[in-house]
C-alpha cells in the first residue's frame, strides 16, 4: 500500500513545502498527490493553497482514488464462477472516513473524470464503474515507471471509453460463434477424443483476432504465438486459418503426417499464415507446457535482428497452473530488458481455467494470482472476465498499446473455466463437483454479445453449414488411399570448408589490431597481438578464423553463454574492455565494411530458457551460425527438456530443422563429478535418423572445419560439440594455419607407430588420445594403431571398415575412454565396432561403471588414468 495511507498533518505540510521548491524531492506517489491538488485547484486560484485548507478533504479523496487503483482488482467481477472478493477489502466511504454530507461536496477528481472537480458521489460512481467491473487493473506496482501509470490512466480515460461499433461487435460475435461451434461439432463427431477444448475461454479467439487486425498499424510484421494444448486446435482453425477439413481428418484413425517423419499429436503442431500483411506463426509445442516460452522469444529476436527493429511480437498463451508452477516462466521473463535477448515487449494471455489438471487453486500456488510473477518484472496485469468478450477485446487493445509504446511485457489474465476435464476423456466431477455444477449453468459467451437476432441466426447457420462441408471433405480424405510417410531422412549437403591460407592470416591479423586509443589489459595485450603472427593456431584462433570467414560471406554468427565473451577458461577474449573507461571493442566486427554482424553475449544464469531462446533464434535465422555454450558441459543438464523435446526430435515430429550448435566443455581432468562430463551418452542415445551431429574434435583445424561446415551447409541439423578444456593451452593439439586450406574435416583420425606390425589396435576419442600417445612415447612403443573417432554420430562405419580390411591382424583390440564404462561413447559405439571386427574380441579399457561421472579427488582421477594407460600397453604383465 502507498505510504500516503499513513501520512500525518505535520509531515504533509513539511512535504508540501519541499514539493513547492523541488517536486523531485518527495516520494513519487506523494508528488502525484500534490500535483493533483495543484491541478484540481488551478482553476480557482493562481496561488497554491496551504495544506491545512486543502489536505483534509483532498488527502482523503486521494486516498480513496489511490485505494481503488491499487486494490480495486481484488473486488472486481472478474471471476465468472464466483463473485466473492479474493481478499477482505473495504472500498467504502466509511472506510475512508467520509460522511454522508460529503457526497455532494466538490472534490478534485485526480484525472478519473475529465472535469477537475466533481461531486464526491459522481467520483465514487466513476471509480466503481472503472475498477469494480469485469476488468481488474493491476498496474500501480509500476512505481519506477510513472509514465506507464500515467499512460494507462490516460488510455482508460480516453480510448477505452470509446464504445465498440456495430461492425466490430458483429465480428466479435462471429469469432465466438466459430469457436463455440467448432468445439461442439468436434465433441459430437469425436466423442471422448482428446482435443483440449477452449470451451469456457472462447474469448481468446476474438482477442487474438484483435491482435491480428491491430498488428500492422502497430508497425508489426510478425506475430509469433506460443501456447500449450488448451484451445490450440481452435487457434489453428480460426486465427491461423488452417484448413478445417485437414484438422478434422487428423482425428481419423488412418491419419498419416504430411511430411517424412513420425509426426506428433494434432494439439502439438504448429502452423504459419500471412494475414492482413502480417505473418502469423504458431510454434509447435510439446507437452512440457511452458517450454515454448523462450523458443518464441528467440524466434522474435531473430525476426527483429533481420529487420534491425522490433517488428515481431511474441504472444505467449499460458495455463494458469503452468504459469504459476513452471520455473522456465521466470527464466524467460528475465530476457525482457537484457540487451542480447529483448524483443521490444510482448503479450501474455493466461487461459485461466482456475484449475490445474485436477488440482485446485489452493493446491497450485502460494500467491493470490497466478500472474503475480509479472510484478517482479514490472509488467502491468489486466484481469478480465472471459464472459465479457467486449471487455476482453478492449483490454487486448490496451495491452498491445502499452507493450509497444513502452517495450514492456503485458499480462492479460483471462478468467474463465474448463467445461470438461483436463481432456475430454476425463470426468471432472470426480474431484471438482461444486465447480462442475456451476459450469453446467453457464450460458454460451456468444449469447452475451449484443447483436441482432437476424444476424445471430444467419451467422450460426453459415458456420454450421461450413463445418459440415469441411467434415465431408475430411471423410473424403479418409477414404483416399494413403501412402506411408517416407522414413528416408534428407542428408545435409556438407560443402567444402576449405579457405585460402592467406584469408585465414588476414582474419587473424585483423582481430589482432587494437585501436591506438584503446587501453587493453597488459597481460592480455600480448596474447591478442600474437594472434596475428602465429603459424600454429590455438583453439580460440581456429574458432575466430571459422567465424571470420563466415562473417565475410554474409553469414552472421551469434554465440551466447555464461561468460562466453571472455570464455570460461579465459581463452577466447572476443570482447576487449578498455581499462580506463570500460568501453568495449569487438575485433570480429571490424573485419570489413560489408561483413555480417558477430554477436557474442554473456548470457544470464539460465540454461533451460537460454538454450530454448537460441533454438528459436536458429529457426528464424537460417543464414547464420547460432551457438549456445555451456560454462561446463554438465550445465547442459538444466536444459534437457529443450534437447529432448525440440533439438533432437523436432524434424521427425514437426518437420522443423535447425542448425543450433551446442558447445559443451568435456574432459576428465580431476575437476570432480560436476565439471567433467557433458553426458555424451545421452546425446548418443538420442541419435537416430541423422537428426544431429555429435563431434569431439581433438585438434584445432578439426574445430575450424566443423564450425565453418555448419555455417555454410544446408539443410542444417544441430551440432553437438564436446569442446576441450586442458587442450585449450596444450600445443600438442594445435594445427598449422595452412591446414585450413589443405585438409577437410576427418570423422576418424588415424595415429600409428612406426612398426609395420600392429600389436594393439585402439579405438578412442577425445583428450585421452594424447595421453595414450605420450605413454607410448615414454615406453618407446611403436606397435600401436589408433582410430581416434572425431565424429561420434553419424558414425562413419564404411570408412572404418575399409581401414580395418587393410589392417593386419592385431593381437589386441581395445576400446579406450576416460569416462566410466556405462557412460561416454562406449555403450553406443561398442556394437557398431564389434560388427566390423569379424568376431574378434573388443576389450574395454577405462574407468569402471559408476553412478557419478568422476571422482572428486584430482589424485584419484590421475591414478585411474594411470591404470588405464598401463592396461593399454599391458604393463602389468
Amino acid at each position: 500500500m502507498s505510504e500516503l495511507f499513513f501520512l500525518n498533518q505535520d509531515y504533509l505540510e513539511k512535504a508540501f513545502e519541499e514539493y513547492l521548491k523541488d517536486p523531485s524531492s518527495v516520494p513519487k506517489d506523494l508528488a502525484l498527490f500534490f500535483k493533483g491538488v495543484e491541478f484540481a485547484y488551478s482553476g480557482t486560484t493562481n496561488i497554491p493553497l496551504p495544506p491545512k485548507e486543502v489536505s483534509d478533504l483532498s488527502l482523503k479523496v486521494f486516498r480513496l482514488v489511490d485505494h481503488f487503483k491499487r486494490c480495486g482488482h481484488y473486488k472486481a467481477t472478474t471471476n465468472p464462477l464466483s463473485q466473492v472478493p479474493l481478499v477482505p477489502l473495504e472500498l467504502t466511504l466509511k472506510e475512508h472516513h467520509f460522511e454522508a454530507k460529503d457526497l455532494e461536496k466538490q472534490v478534485p477528481t485526480f484525472n478519473i473524470l475529465k472535469e477537475p472537480f466533481a461531486p464526491l458521489s459522481q467520483l465514487l460512481k466513476a471509480l466503481e464503474h472503472r475498477f469494480l467491473g469485469n476488468v481488474g487493473f493491476e498496474y500501480m506496482h509500476l512505481q519506477d515507471a510513472p509514465l506507464v501509470i500515467e499512460e494507462i490512466d490516460r488510455y482508460l480515460n480516453e480510448e477505452y471509453q470509446i464504445e465498440i461499433g456495430e461492425k466490430e461487435t458483429q465480428k466479435i460475435f462471429k469469432d465466438l460463434k466459430k469457436a463455440e461451434s467448432f468445439e461442439s461439432f468436434l465433441h459430437k463427431r469425436h466423442m471422448g477424443k482428446k482435443r483440449f477444448s477452449l470451451e469456457g475461454a472462447e474469448s481468446l479467439i476474438p482477442m487474438l483476432e484483435c491482435l491480428v487486425s491491430q498488428a500492422k498499424s502497430a508497425d508489426l510484421t510478425d506475430l509469433i504465438i506460443g501456447m500449450a494444448h488448451r484451445g490450440r486446435l481452435n487457434v489453428l482453425a480460426h486465427v491461423l486459418e488452417k484448413d478445417i477439413s485437414q484438422i478434422f481428418y487428423e482425428f481419423e484413425s488412418d491419419y498419416t503426417p504430411m511430411f517424412s517423419g513420425s509426426g506428433d499429436v494434432k494439439y502439438h503442431m504448429g502452423f504459419s499464415k500471412k494475414r492482413e500483411g502480417v505473418e502469423v506463426t504458431l510454434a509447435p509445442n510439446p507437452s512440457h507446457l511452458e517450454s515454448v516460452d523462450p523458443v518464441i522469444l528467440g524466434m522474435c529476436r531473430a525476426k527483429c535482428d533481420l529487420k534491425n527493429k522490433p517488428t515481431a511480437l511474441p504472444i505467449t498463451i499460458h495455463g494458469d497452473a503452468a504459469l504459476a508452477g513452471q520455473g522456465v516462466v521466470y527464466e524467460s521473463l528475465q530476457t525482457v530488458r537484457l540487451e542480447g535477448y529483448k524483443v521490444g515487449g510482448g503479450i501474455h494471455i493466461v487461459i485461466n481455467n482456475q484449475i490445474g489438471f485436477t488440482a485446485s487453486v489452493q493446491e497450485s500456488r502460494s500467491t493470490v494470482y497466478c500472474t503475480d510473477i509479472a510484478k517482479a518484472f514490472y509488467s502491468p496485469v489486466f484481469h478480465v472476465n472471459a464472459m465479457d468478450p467486449v471487455s476482453c477485446v478492449k483490454i487486448t487493445k490496451l495491452a498491445l498499446h502499452i507493450a509497444k509504446k513502452f517495450h514492456l511485457d503485458v499480462f492479460i489474465d483471462l478468467l474463465g473455466y474448463r467445461k470438461y476435464g483436463h481432456n475430454e476423456g476425463d470426468e471432472p466431477a470426480y474431484t471438482q463437483p461444486l465447480m462442475v455444477e456451476k459450469i453446467k449453468k453457464m450460458p454460451l459467451v456468444s449469447s452475451l454479445v449484443p447483436v441482432s437476432d437476424s444476424f445471430k441466426e444467419s451467422t450460426i447457420q453459415s458456420i454450421e453449414e461450413e463445418l459440415e462441408r469441411m467434415y465431408q471433405i475430411a471423410k473424403g480424405l479418409n477414404q483416399q488411399k494413403k501412402e506411408e510417410p517416407s522414413q528416408i531422412v534428407q542428408n545435409t549437403v556438407f560443402k567444402s570448408s576449405q579457405i585460402p591460407t592467406e584469408q585465414a592470416r588476414m582474419i587473424l591479423k585483423k582481430i589482432s589490431q587494437i585501436p591506438s586509443d584503446f587501453e587493453i589489459h597488459q597481460r592480455l595485450k600480448k596474447i591478442i597481438e600474437e594472434r596475428g603472427s602465429k603459424e600454429q593456431i590455438d583453439w580460440a584462433m581456429a574458432e575466430a578464423i571459422a567465424f571470420g570467414s563466415l562473417l565475410q560471406e554474409g553469414i552472421s554468427v551469434r554465440l551466447s553463454g555464461e561468460d562466453s565473451r571472455r570464455g570460461t577458461f579465459s581463452h577466447r577474449h572476443s570482447v576487449l574492455v578498455d581499462q580506463k573507461n570500460a568501453n568495449v571493442f569487438i575485433p570480429l566486427n571490424n573485419l570489413s565494411i560489408n561483413q555480417a554482424p558477430f554477436t557474442v553475449i554473456n548470457s544470464y544464469l539460465s540454461e533451460y530458457a537460454v538454450m530454448g531462446f537460441e533454438y528459436g533464434y536458429s529457426l528464424m535465422h537460417p543464414n547464420s551460425l547460432v551457438i549456445w555454450e555451456g560454462q561446463f558441459g554438465d550445465f547442459v543438464n538444466g536444459a534437457q527438456i529443450i534437447i529432448d523435446q525440440y533439438l533432437v526430435s523436432a524434424q521427425t515430429k514437426w518437420g522443423v530443422t535447425c542448425g543450433l550448435v551446442l558447445y559443451l566443455p568435456h574432459g576428465f581432468e580431476g575437476q570432480g563429478p560436476e565439471h567433467s562430463s557433458a553426458r555424451m551418452e545421452r546425446f548418443l542415445e538420442l541419435s537416430a535418423e541423422k537428426n544431429i551431429v555429435c563431434a569431439i574434435p581433438t585438434n584445432t583445424v578439426q574445430l575450424y572445419h566443423l564450425l565453418r561446415r555448419q555455417g555454410i551447409s544446408h539443410p542444417k541439423r544441430p551440432l553437438i560439440l564436446f569442446t576441450p578444456k586442458s587442450l585449450l593451452r596444450d600445443e600438442i593439439s594445435f594445427s598449422a594455419i595452412e591446414e585450413v586450406e589443405t585438409t577437410h574435416f576427418a570423422p576418424i583420425l588415424e595415429k600409428k607407430g612406426k612398426d609395420k606390425k600392429t600389436k594393439v589396435l585402439i579405438f578412442t576419442f577425445g583428450k585421452i588420445v594424447y595421453d595414450i600417445l605420450r605413454k607410448a612415447d615414454f615406453l618407446k612403443r611403436e606397435d600401436y594403431h589408433i582410430f581416434c573417432i572425431e565424429q561420434l554420430y553419424p558414425f562413419e562405419e564404411e570408412f572404418l571398415k575399409e581401414r580395418l580390411e587393410k589392417q593386419g591382424g592385431a593381437q589386441r583390440y581395445l576400446f579406450v575412454q576416460d569416462e566410466p564404462k556405462n557412460m561416454g561413447a562406449y555403450p553406443y559405439l561398442r556394437p557398431k565396432i564389434e560388427k566390423l571386427l569379424d568376431g574378434k574380441n573388443l576389450q574395454y579399457v577405462g574407468r569402471k561403471e559408476a553412478s557419478s561421472p568422476a571422482s572428486g579427488s584430482p589424485k584419484i582421477s590421475m591414478m585411474e588414468l594411470d591404470l588405464i594407460l598401463k592396461e593399454i600397453f599391458d604393463e602389468q604383465n
